[in-house]
């Protein structure tokens, strides 16, 4: 019996013993995945699964039993008509600057069977968590994308959110999203777009001597003893500030600015900020990535004592090129020493005191 069949039953002897079975079916055949071409054939055999009621319930596939009743082959002569197919081009914001604010950039969608293939129809899925990409998403559905036409597109924007960078990105940070786009009438659906992006940027590290200084991790002014000096001397102090970021990608992505660097009292106003000075710093200094860049840190005093200045050291780390962005501070301490007296002035001051002395007990 042949699937999902009605069947009709005609005698056509007076005996009974000959008849006409007519079987009206329907059915749906899995092809397997089989890609037909104009040309191709598809043969249907048909037997009797029952015969003489000898074989009820032995008909194994490929065991047919002996009724065959013929074949039925059915030639492709048409053009064949391909599925729509979904094509996802993906997001690449590429690298963007710490700080630098959120750019925008979207994913699109096209129907790549050749033309004359159905129209497209599908949907972005939801994202509930697209951090740093924006989001969250909801269902976006899109209809009637045309096969084979670039112009024929649907589209869902994106924004790049790259952050700030710690003392450790020293090769940025990367990040990257799954976006899934399905439809009920592509057989390649679903298919996953990719959103990605780069944080990068400089990063400031002032060094002393060519000793690293460790930055501070809240941005508090790191104290500093630059030793001690005797009266009216002065003090040279060599220093560098040094960009971390190791890859130069360019003046606007990884150049670490040296806007200003000065001297402050502390946010108690305490401080002796006039007593230092700063030698070979021009202000806009560029620091490419891996280099760094020497400046002299001066300072005299007419008075003996302990002295200190806050030292700040203006950059564009974390915000957009020559902006102003982050600031390294640091605390300098200097004490300064009365100059002592020379060796033979000592003595001389010593033998005249002597004399003095002397002189008075003759008069005694």
């Amino acid at each position: 019996m042949l699937p999902n069949a009605t069947s009709r039953y005609y005698t056509i002897s007076p005996s009974g013993n000959s008849a006409i079975a007519q079987f009206d079916f329907s059915n749906d055949y899995d092809m397997g995945g089989i890609a037909l071409e104009t040309g191709d054939k598809i043969r249907f055999r048909f037997y009797e699964a029952i015969w003489n009621n000898s074989t009820v319930g032995n008909v194994a596939f490929g065991n047919f039993p002996d009724a065959y009743y013929g074949s039925i082959d059915l030639k492709i002569d048409a053009e064949l008509k391909s599925t729509p197919l979904i094509a996802v081009t993906d997001t690449a914001f590429g690298n963007v600057r710490a700080g630098a604010g959120e750019v925008v950039d979207a994913m699109t969608v096209t129907n790549t069977a050749d033309p004359g293939a159905p129209d497209l129809n599908g949907q972005f899925e939801a994202i509930n968590d697209a951090n740093p990409f924006g989001g969250p998403y909801g269902t976006d559905s899109f209809a009637g994308l045309i096969a084979g036409d670039p112009n024929s597109f649907a589209t869902r924007e994106f924004t790049f959110n790259p952050g700030l960078l710690t003392d450790d990105d020293t090769t940025g940070r990367e990040y990257s999203l799954d976006q899934p786009v399905s439809s009920s009438n592509a057989p390649n659906s679903p298919q996953n777009g990719k959103v990605t992006g780069t944080t990068v940027g400089p990063l400031g590290q002032a060094e002393r001597k060519g000793n690293p200084i460790a930055n501070s991790p809240d941005q508090e002014p790191i104290q500093v003893n630059l030793g001690s000096i005797e009266l009216n001397g002065e003090l040279i102090d060599e220093w560098a500030m040094r960009n971390l970021f190791e890859n130069d990608l360019g003046t606007s992505l990884t150049n670490l600015t040296l806007l200003n660097i000065g001297f402050h009292q502390d946010e108690k106003g305490d401080g002796n900020p006039d007593l230092f000075s700063i030698g070979g710093f021009n202000a806009g200094t560029q620091v490419i990535a891996g280099s760094s860049s020497p400046f002299d840190i001066l300072f005299t005093s007419s008075a003996a004592g302990s002295f200190f200045a806050i030292l700040q050291i203006e950059t564009d780390q974390n915000a957009e090129h020559l902006s102003n962005g982050r600031v390294f501070s640091y605390r300098l301490d200097v004490t300064v020493v009365a100059a002592p007296i020379p060796t033979t002035l000592a003595l001389l001051v010593t033998g005249l005191f002597g004399l003095r002395i002397f002189r008075a007990s003759i008069h005694r």
